[in-house]
């Protein structure tokens, strides 16, 4: 099947390659013809007390990224390559060592108006970053960030719709296991993500289809499916600015199966779980104040591991420091799920321009029941966490970011004995240049 699948993408993808490209704008994705170069440049120091333990010191670190792209666009035509550095400051210079830190953050082609205008084509390295980052974001706070390989096609119809159509591999083992006696061929040993995201733009509404599929080895040396796993829902992000209210609403659910292949024969267990995110913003503009939000996100759990159900959401490859507080106690999908009530107010800073505010409370309990480490009783209570966070803007290019955060853990997830948590950091991250991502 999927021997067959990629002879149909290859010849489909070179009959549209060999097409005639109707001649338009140059630099579909934003950049002017010619050669682009843009650069940023962060740091970033942090103090981690995260521990639970005020008995022992904060950590202190700070870490620097660097990143440094260049694009060409010619006859619609562009290719893009981004180097990255990522360091944690603190290397032995007096070791006389190399740090080798540096890669390939980004290397893609970029195909504007193919075959018929608003149609283009990205082959390559690159970041996703799709809605508001809840189910595919690029983790910006990440000194790595996460990319995709893979192909998108791109279609966009003037100011009433867009969609894109993407297809992209998570791990490539055909070649690593090219063993002809083993079975499996094809895209059968590889892990792929792939899906649809399209949105209606007089509407704001969007709405999407995400696949992933894994593979694995059976007790018997055979590559199957090990993961089949479909997201679909809707998102709808609006700034009504006559009121002065911004509304949020993101909805997936989840279905598909996992199966468990150390046993013979192989187990399989279905997939059925959802996601809803609602949250409402007001623009005050009274004195400092400037806006003040709330809404809550909810991904269902799982409360019996061994019926044949799997319940708890998984959240995909989505920004995680951007939705569940800065602490990042909660950013990878769990078997109970999570529920998190937040707030949020945006303040003005009157002493200095170009500065602002934000202060956000969380309240964080899971999905479903589990069991107290006090007494084992049931409960969901996980704790609270107050961030503040001061952002400054010094030049055009430069931003500078100082914030704290705050969390006070219920006794039933930590202990009667856990203390409250404090984090730290002070950030500067510059901009240079003119930027060619989508």
């Amino acid at each position: 099947m999927y021997r067959v699948s990629a002879i149909v993408l290859t010849l489909v993808l070179g009959s549209i390659l060999l097409a005639q490209a109707v001649p338009a704008f140059a630099g579909c994705n934003g950049c002017d013809e010619g050669l682009n170069i843009n650069a940023n440049v962060r740091w970033r120091s942090e103090a981690d007390g995260k521990d639970f333990n005020g008995d022992t010191d904060m950590a202190l670190s700070s870490s620097m990224r660097a990143r440094l792209g260049f694009s060409y666009f010619q006859n619609n035509v562009g290719g893009v390559f981004q180097l990255q550095y990522p360091h944690t400051l603190g290397w032995n210079s007096g070791a006389l060592n190399t740090d080798v830190n540096l890669d390939v953050h980004q290397a893609y082609l970029d195909i504007c108006n193919l075959c018929l205008d608003g149609l283009s084509f990205r082959v390559g390295r690159t970041e996703l970053s799709y809605g508001d980052q809840r189910l595919v974001g690029p983790v910006g706070w990440s000194n790595i960030g996460r990319v995709f390989d893979g192909m998108i096609f791109s279609y966009s119809k003037e100011d009433k719709f867009w969609a894109d159509l993407f297809f992209t591999k998570q791990a490539e083992r055909s070649n690593a296991n090219p063993d002809p006696t083993v079975p499996g061929e094809g895209f059968e040993k590889d892990d792929l993500f792939f899906g649809f995201w399209g949105m209606h733009v007089p509407s704001k509404i969007n709405v999407f289809f995400l696949h992933n599929r894994n593979a694995g080895q059976a007790t018997d040396s055979a590559w199957v499916t090990s993961l089949s796993r479909s997201t679909f829902g809707v998102h709808y992000w609006n700034n009504f600015k006559d009121p002065g209210l911004k509304a949020l609403f993101d909805f997936a659910y989840q279905t598909g199966t996992r199966k468990n292949l150390t046993v013979s024969p192989v187990g399989e267990t279905d997939i059925a779980a959802w996601m809803v995110l609602f949250g409402l913003w007001y623009n005050l503009d009274v004195g400092p104040l400037e806006s003040i939000g709330a809404g809550i996100d909810m991904v269902s759990g799982d409360d019996d591991a061994t019926d044949d159900k799997i319940n708890n959401f998984d959240n995909l490859y989505y920004t995680g420091h951007k939705w569940r507080g800065y602490m990042d106690y909660f950013i990878t999908s769990d078997t109970t799920g999570l529920n998190d009530i937040f707030f949020n107010l945006k303040v003005k800073c009157l002493l200095m321009e170009n500065t602002y505010w934000k202060l956000a409370f969380h309240n964080f309990t899971t999905g479903v029941d589990y069991a107290s480490v006090v007494d084992s009783s049931k409960t969901n209570a996980l704790g609270n966490e107050i961030d503040l966070v001061l952002t400054r803007k010094i030049r055009s290019n430069l931003t500078c970011q100082a914030g704290l955060g705050y969390f006070m853990p219920a006794e039933d997830w930590k202990g009667s004995n856990a203390d409250n948590a404090l984090w730290a950091f002070l950030q500067l991250h510059a901009k240079f240049g003119k930027s060619c991502s989508k």
